[in-house]
């Protein structure tokens, strides 16, 4: 998911489109974040916490 936020900028591809779904990434990952703080969630990997 990460290389479709920089390959574009680097290519000068829709360039202006970028900052847009950078910030979108960021408010969907907050709100899943928020969802499963909410619900008590833990992890299911220790291995996050390497």
């Amino acid at each position: 998911m990460r290389i479709g936020l920089v390959l574009p900028a680097l290519l000068k591809i829709a360039a202006v489109l970028v900052p847009a779904a950078a910030t979108g990434l960021v408010l969907l990952m907050a709100g899943a974040a928020v969802t499963h703080t909410r619900r008590r969630e833990i992890p299911n990997s220790p291995s996050i916490w390497y």
